[in-house]
């Protein structure tokens, strides 16, 4: 048969085939010793996207477009993450042959070389897994979180604002609000009937070198029109720059003076140096909360207007391509940051009904006494998005482990994605035997790891020396043939040693950890066989 695929870096049809089906079948074996068909499809979908994610982000045509798909895969991608890990420990706590520890650290890495396998397998078709994409996606994955990252920072920030001293009346804070309050009190709920000159002229002087950066930044001498008898704009403009500068220097001297004088005296001694109208007009001009939100809103708006001007700079001096490519991650993150903001009201409380309703004591505490008065303070908004960034994390870890495994020459650029699989189908049946897996079952897939990674990386190499035009069926299935034959004879020797031995040796119990232990001796040594 001839393979009329143009892609050189992948795999030829019949060891694609091998690849594809053999790891779909083991992984749904696998899997069978820990949880039912939810899971299952839990498992494949996040393996498939993952590999779909990094092929996109190398994609050399319409690459911001790839680049934008990518970054909006990203939340996809961590949600099941978390929900496969979520899922593990339910069903492994939820058996009573796996219940404890051992049990459910074995179920986690079965799960998890699954998701690695299919992973693998799928990327391995395409030769897309290599040092630059994985750097590559792991930088959209950096962009997309940096994004939620600074939308939810400023959405805590407006919360901050407008949030009273106390959550409700009652003197209590949440944990966020007890660490922030010596910030945030004297910011924006300074005591009452109190003098705050120190922070207020602090906060005013911060304020109008904000504005004065806004303004120099803008490029007024460009838009506005010049005629013959109109003043010297740039001047003026600097001018102004210069006035704003000393003005906010002044600003920061009144504030020291002040902060030695409230420090030094109390509040009864300057209310008896002052005239009690001036006393008064002090201490609701310096306190006035209406007058701290629009210092801060003409902060906000400031920064932005500087941020903007340097972006439009930026992108000035570049193509629309490549401005395309670096945005993409930062709008995948933004988009997310507002889709989650529009679902957040209904989500937190789905997500709070189910807890209530069916969640061990240990997480209905950490809500009702945590989550719950965040919540109520901040808004669902910025409450989800930090949990999202929580979530992401998880993404990032193993994006950034994939990255890693190339940089230091652990895996064979050449042969990545299949290597990635076949430690993943080996890692999983090595651990299946600790769940109580039948001996067919993981010698089955101990078998097939090795069946994996032979097939794929000869059918690559067979590929890159041929080319893609050449019939490789028979040389491949022959090939792949004496691989299954060979472990067939080990299977064979094994189960009769097993037939043997069955009987004459009798575990000792609660023997789970030293189980564990042997398994993880196992796929040790597959690493030193890698190596």
């Amino acid at each position: 048969m001839t393979d009329t695929s143009d892609d050189p870096t992948g795999l030829p049809g019949t060891s694609r085939a091998v690849v594809l089906g053999l790891t779909g079948l083991l992984v749904a074996v696998l899997l069978s010793t820990v949880a039912t068909a939810p899971l299952l499809a839990s498992v494949v979908g996040v393996g498939l996207v993952l590999a779909l994610s990094m092929w996109l982000v190398g994609c050399d045509q319409w690459t911001p477009a790839g680049r934008l798909l990518a970054s909006l895969l990203v939340a996809p991608i961590a949600a099941g993450l978390v929900a496969v890990a979520a899922g593990t420990v339910a069903a492994a706590l939820g058996e009573s042959s796996v219940t404890g520890g051992p049990g459910t650290l074995a179920a986690l890495v079965v799960t998890g070389g699954c998701v690695l396998a299919v992973f693998g397998a799928a990327i391995s078709t395409r030769g897309a897994y290599d040092r630059d994409r994985s750097a590559t996606y792991l930088g959209v994955v950096g962009r997309t979180g940096l994004a939620l990252a600074v939308v939810a920072g400023v959405a805590i920030a407006n919360s901050i604002v407008s949030l009273s001293a106390t959550d409700g009346g009652d003197g209590s804070r949440t944990a966020v609000g007890a660490v922030l309050a010596p910030v945030v009190d004297p910011l924006f709920a300074p005591t009452p009937g109190d003098t705050h000159l120190a922070v207020f002229c602090l906060c005013l002087a911060v304020v109008t070198l904000a504005f004065e950066r806004a303004v120099t930044a803008l490029p007024l001498t460009e838009l506005v029109p010049e005629t013959p008898d109109s003043p010297d704009l740039g001047a003026t403009v600097e001018a102004v720059a210069r006035r704003l500068r000393w003005t906010a220097l002044v600003l920061v001297g009144a504030s020291v003076v002040a902060a030695a004088v409230e420090l030094r005296f109390g509040q009864p001694e300057i209310a008896g140096a002052l005239a009690p109208t001036a006393y008064d007009l002090l201490v609701a001009l310096t306190g006035s909360p209406g007058l701290r939100t629009a210092m801060w809103t003409l902060f906000v708006a400031s920064a932005v207007t500087r941020l903007a001007v340097w972006v439009v700079q930026r992108t000035a001096r570049s193509s629309t391509e490549r401005v395309g490519t670096a945005a993409a991650p930062y709008v995948g993150g933004s988009v997310l940051a507002v889709g989650l903001f529009a679902i957040a009201g209904p989500a937190v409380g789905r997500v709070q009904t189910l807890v209530q309703s069916g969640a061990p004591t240990p997480v209905r505490l950490l809500f009702d006494q945590q989550l719950t008065p965040l919540v109520a303070s901040y808004g669902a908004g910025p409450v989800l998005l930090f949990a999202s960034l929580a979530v992401l994390s998880v993404a990032g870890t193993l994006t950034s482990g994939l990255w890693l495994a190339l940089v230091v020459r652990y895996i064979d650029e050449q042969y990545a994605g299949v290597h990635v699989a076949a430690a993943g189908l080996f890692a999983a049946s090595t651990f299946a035997a600790t769940l109580g897996a039948s001996t067919p079952v993981v010698l089955a897939g101990l078998v097939g790891s090795v069946v994996v990674w032979d097939a794929g990386a000869f059918g690559t190499r067979l590929r890159r020396e041929v080319g893609t035009v050449a019939a490789t069926r028979r040389t491949e299935l022959t090939h792949t043939g004496g691989t299954v034959a060979v472990g067939g004879v080990g299977v064979a020797l094994t189960v009769a040693v097993l037939g043997v031995a069955r009987g004459s040796i009798s575990p000792a119990p609660d023997t789970g950890y030293l189980t564990l232990l042997v398994a993880l001796c196992a796929a040790v040594a597959l690493v030193v066989s890698l190596r």
